[in-house]
């Protein structure tokens, strides 16, 4: 039977009476045993009553006297609710409705697949609306309908109403069991006389024939035999309902296993569970949790859930319920109080210890879960004491806003007036980040009457550095596995957020895997300046960053390790054999930005869209398709050219000078070494791409006279 609801678990949901009377307004109805197929009189009533779903009653009849006839009624002891729960039929559900006068039982079957139908709507018909179908709809069951036909035909169930009641008498045994702890406290004779009449009364009396003496048996029976003879009664019931208990989890297809106590703990250490028969099953413990809940939901003299321990030491369980999501969990602590009961608990109960307990259970929370407990409490609009901004952040902060100190030092102090604590670290702290650092040369100049701000590092200087710390940190191990022996050093530069940035990056290379690369960047210069241009770079860190990349070209960066220090150098040639442990790496140069960054370096400052930069050609000779190369540009080629226009031996005419209006500013690295950058190909090729969307807007779609247009492109280059 229970494989049969299983199996149609899925059908749409019907509300199915599960006894029916003799009389006409039940004509109509479809039963439990419609659905099973099963004949309501010869097999399905049988079946119920062998299940223990349903037990025969003799009730008096009104106006007949003493003439009783046979009813059914839905048991009260293994009733159905235990027997959804015993085999898992969670999705089943059992309710009850008025048919005219009589109270009648039904048992909802399959799966609810539209909104929710109660029994009245599906006796007045109203189950269309819920997207059920007012007829009965067998669809899906027949297979399940022959599989428990098939499984009934080799039981007899005329034998099962003599097991039905054997078992609900086995359930009857609560006044027998509780003897013990009574008989306790009488004397030898006194218990076994108590004995006497229980058996007698509630044992002897209920099974013998009519017409025997109880009297009899008990002549019988040894006294001092029937306190253990009892006793082993029990016993016998108790594994004689483990075994049928444990035959019905089979039948669905499960296993209980017992519960496994630790090592030293036998059933004997749990008096209470021993003396009531309770096996250590899970399912047996768990209903008797939850009817212990439901006492103390109940109960009005009492608090069931609070209760001393062995120790005398009070213990509260609290019925903490399962939430899904914060809706849930707020609403669920509103109707059940267990955040209050649980506060309370660990107050002894104490009403005034509320805020005492909800002040530890904080602080514990803080220290134990403090990302979690911080992000609550910022998105409360709470500010916290807890967390404080390490040295490297404050030192960035500071950095970047060009904060000097004696600012700091005022902006920390009404912090923490305001705040009650500091926000960052003590001072010495980020004073401690300076240790073993390269500090920059930092200085000032005016140009045009703007007062230039600008600092820089040496590039040998910096690489040595940071040649230091990589071995430091990473180990020698590092390099040594990757056979690091190439060093390419790229200066790149731009201007933004009227700020010029100055950077080198250092990418390691292996000739033997050159796809496995390792790089570093390191910033080397910065001007705070509205635009880059030539006198301003010349004048500060321009001619700075040249000499840095004149000490480094052509070297080869020697790194010698002895005793677990490091001491790189620059060398013109690899060092002899000796016993010192050293990495070589040869040095390549370069230079990355844009294309007026590259002529602003070369001399050729602004004339980056009508020269080429790595050749002689203009922008006429090489917008042509298919021209002929154009003789390639060497530093030395653009120092002569100068050199000459300055004695007077060239005239200072575009055709001459091909766009080199000055020397250049960086004469270390040569010109076939400046490297175009994919990045601003693509933003001019989108630049041309959105310039010809707007021109096909303005003359297609809106329409604008020629007048307009002249004003916005003045409008625009202006802004420009």
């Amino acid at each position: 039977m229970v494989d049969f609801f299983h199996g149609i678990k899925l059908v749409r949901a019907r509300w199915f009476p599960i006894v029916l009377r003799d009389c006409s307004i039940f004509s109509g109805l479809h039963g439990l045993a419609s659905l099973m197929s099963l004949d309501y009189k010869d097999t399905y009533l049988p079946l119920m009553i062998a299940s223990c779903l349903i037990v025969e009653q003799f009730v008096n009849t009104k106006g007949l006297g003493s003439e009783k006839r046979l009813v059914l009624s839905i048991s009260k002891g293994y009733n159905w609710n235990d027997f959804f729960s015993e085999f898992g039929l969670t999705y089943m559900e059992l309710s009850h409705a008025y048919v005219g006068k009589y109270k009648t039982y039904f048992v909802k079957v399959g799966h609810l697949h539209s909104r929710r139908f109660n029994i009245q709507d599906q006796l007045k018909g109203r189950v269309a609306r819920c997207g059920v179908s007012p007829r009965l709809y067998y669809g899906g069951c027949r297979e399940q309908q022959l599989k428990l036909v098939q499984g009934l035909a080799t039981v007899q169930l005329n034998d099962y109403s003599t097991n039905a009641t054997t078992l609900s008498s086995s359930n009857n045994i609560t006044a027998a069991e509780s003897t013990d702890v009574f008989l306790s406290s009488l004397s030898m004779t006194d218990e076994q006389k108590n004995l006497q009449n229980i058996v007698k009364t509630h044992f002897f009396e209920k099974i013998i024939l009519d017409g025997l003496c109880s009297s009899t048996f008990l002549d019988m029976i040894d006294s001092s035999k029937l306190k253990e003879g009892i006793t082993q009664l029990f016993d016998a019931f108790s594994e004689y309902n483990n075994k049928v208990h444990q035959q019905r989890f089979q039948i669905i297809g499960e296993n209980e296993e017992e519960i496994q106590l630790k090592a030293g703990t036998s059933k004997d250490d749990f008096p209470a569970l021993r003396r009531h028969q309770i096996p250590l099953m899970p399912s047996n413990l768990h209903a008797i949790l939850r009817d212990i809940v439901s006492v103390s939901d109940k109960a009005i003299n009492g608090k069931i859930l609070t209760f001393p321990l062995f120790n005398q030491r009070m213990c509260s369980l609290v019925h903490v319920p399962s939430s899904r999501n914060l809706y849930r969990f707020i609403r669920n602590a509103k109707e059940t109080g267990w955040v209050k009961a649980a506060l309370l608990a660990s107050a002894s109960g104490a009403e005034e210890g509320e805020e005492v307990a909800a002040y530890h259970l904080l602080k514990y929370m803080c220290t134990k879960y403090n990302d979690i407990f911080v992000h609550v409490a910022s998105a409360a609009g709470i500010l916290l004491t807890r967390k404080e901004m390490d040295a490297a952040s404050a030192a960035a902060m500071w950095e970047e806003s060009n904060c000097p100190l004696r600012a700091q030092r005022i902006i920390l102090r009404h912090l923490k007036a305001f705040f009650g604590r500091r926000i960052t670290v003590p001072e010495h702290e980020m004073r401690e980040l300076e240790l073993g650092a390269l500090l920059p040369v930092c200085g000032s100049i005016d140009i045009g009457g703007n007062e230039i701000f600008f600092w820089y590092k040496n590039i040998d200087d910096a690489i040595i550095h940071r040649m230091k710390l990589e071995f430091e940190y990473r180990g020698r191990d590092f390099f040594q596995n990757k056979g690091y022996n190439k060093l390419d050093v790229v200066l790149g530069g731009d201007h933004g957020a009227r700020r010029f940035r100055a950077v080198i990056q250092l990418i390691f290379r292996n000739n033997n895997c050159p796809s496995e690369t390792y790089s570093v960047t390191i910033h080397v210069g910065n001007i705070d300046c509205n635009k880059d241009t030539r006198k301003i770079l010349d004048e500060t860190i321009g001619k700075e960053l040249n000499s840095g990349l004149k000490r480094i070209y052509g070297k080869i960066l020697v790194i010698h390790i002895m005793e677990n220090v490091c001491t790189p150098s620059f060398s013109d040639e690899l060092p002899g054999n000796n016993n010192n442990f050293y990495f070589a790496f040869e040095m390549r140069t370069f230079v990355a930005g844009d294309l007026a960054f590259f002529s602003t370096l070369l001399g050729k400052e602004n004339m980056s869209s009508v020269w080429c930069t790595w050749c002689k050609l203009s922008k006429v000779e090489w917008a042509q398709t298919g021209h002929p190369l154009g003789e390639c540009w060497t530093i030395n080629d653009l120092l002569d050219l100068r050199q000459n226009v300055a004695c007077g031996n060239l005239a200072s005419v575009p055709e001459n000078l091909k766009g080199c209006t000055e020397e250049p500013l960086f004469d270390n690295v040569p010109v076939d070494n400046y490297i175009i950058l994919v990045l601003h190909l693509l933003i001019g090729i989108g630049n041309n791409l959105l310039n010809s969307l707007l021109e096909w807007v303005a003359e297609r779609v809106e329409k604008l006279s020629h007048h307009e247009v002249v004003h916005r492109n003045e409008v625009i280059f202006a802004e420009a």
